[in-house]
C-alpha cells in the first residue's frame, strides 16, 4: 500500500510539475509581449529631444512644445503602467507557483523521510528562492535584454560609426556583466552551501533536542554552528562587496556611454 501511495504521489507530482511549466511558458509569452511595448516606449524621451531641436528651436513655435510634451508624458505614462503590469504578472506567477508546488514538495519530503531517505525541507527552500528570484527585478532582464540587438540596428540607421559605438560598448558592458558574475561566483557558491549546512545543522540540533541536553552537547553544537555561520556570512560579505563595486563601475559606464553617444552624434 505505501509502494502504492508513493508510485501515485510521484505521478501526481510529475503532473502537477509539467502543468506549472506550460503555465510559466504561458507567462514568459505574456511578460514578452509587454516589453516589446515597454522597449519600444523607451524611445520616446531620445526622439522628444530631437524633434526638440529639430522643430521647436528653429520654428521657436510653443504650441509644438507643449503638444510634444504631452505625447511624452503620455507615452511614459504608458510605459510605467506596462511596468507595473509586468512586474504583477511575474510576481503573481511566483506566488501560484509556490502555492502550486509547495504542497507536492512538502509531501514528497516526508515520503522521502519515512522511506529513510533522510530528506529535509531543502526542496521547499529551493522553491522559496526560484519565487525570490521570479518576483524581483532581476528577471526583467532577460526579457528586455534582447531588445539591444534592436537599438543597436536603429543606431546604424542613423549613422554607421554611431552603431560601431554602440556595438563596442554592448560587448564591453557584456563584458563587465561576466567579469562580475566571475569574481563572486565562488564566494556566492561558497555562501550557499554553508547557509545550507548551517541550517542541516540547526535543523538535526531542534529535532533532537532533549539528547543534546542530556548529554552536553550544546555548548559544542552552538559553536560548530556558529563557525558554519560565520564562514557563509564572510563568503556573503565578500561577494556583496564585489558585486556592489562591479555595479558602480557598470553605472558609470553607462551613463557615459550615453553622454558619449551624444557627443559623437555631435561630431559627426
Amino acid at each position: 500500500m505505501s509502494m502504492q501511495n508513493g508510485r501515485s504521489v510521484d505521478q501526481r507530482g510529475s503532473s502537477e510539475f509539467d502543468q506549472a511549466i506550460r503555465a510559466c511558458r504561458k507567462m514568459a509569452w505574456k511578460a514578452g509581449l509587454f516589453s516589446f511595448a515597454i522597449n519600444i516606449l523607451v524611445l520616446a524621451p531620445s526622439i522628444y529631444m530631437i524633434q526638440v531641436y529639430d522643430r521647436v528651436l528653429s520654428s521657436g513655435r510653443v504650441e509644438t512644445l507643449v503638444m510634444m510634451t504631452i505625447l511624452l508624458a503620455a507615452a511614459l505614462l504608458l510605459m510605467g503602467a506596462l511596468e507595473a503590469l509586468r512586474s504583477v504578472i511575474l510576481v503573481r506567477t511566483s506566488s501560484w507557483l509556490s502555492g502550486k508546488l509547495g504542497p507536492l514538495y512538502l509531501a514528497m519530503s516526508v515520503r522521502s523521510r519515512l522511506l529513510g531517505d533522510g530528506s529535509s525541507a531543502q526542496p521547499l527552500r529551493d522553491l522559496a528562492q526560484v519565487q525570490s528570484f521570479m518576483a524581483s527585478p532581476a528577471l526583467t532582464v532577460f526579457f528586455d535584454a534582447p531588445w539591444t540587438v534592436f537599438f543597436i540596428m536603429l543606431v546604424w540607421m542613423l549613422h554607421p560609426w554611431l552603431g560601431v559605438f554602440a556595438i563596442v560598448s554592448a560587448l564591453l558592458l557584456l563584458a563587465l556583466t561576466v567579469v562580475n558574475e566571475l569574481i563572486t561566483r565562488g564566494a556566492n557558491a561558497q555562501a550557499n552551501a554553508d547557509q545550507i549546512i548551517t541550517m542541516q545543522q540547526a535543523e538535526a540540533t531542534i529535532r533532537n533536542a532533549e539528547v543534546v541536553r542530556s548529554m552536553g552537547m550544546l555548548p559544542a553544537m552552538l559553536s560548530r554552528w556558529q563557525s558554519r555561520n560565520a564562514s557563509a556570512l564572510h563568503a556573503q560579505q565578500i561577494a556583496a562587496e564585489r558585486n556592489g563595486a562591479m555595479i558602480g563601475f557598470t553605472k558609470f559606464f553607462r551613463f557615459f556611454v550615453q553622454s558619449a553617444t551624444l557627443g559623437l552624434g555631435a561630431y559627426l
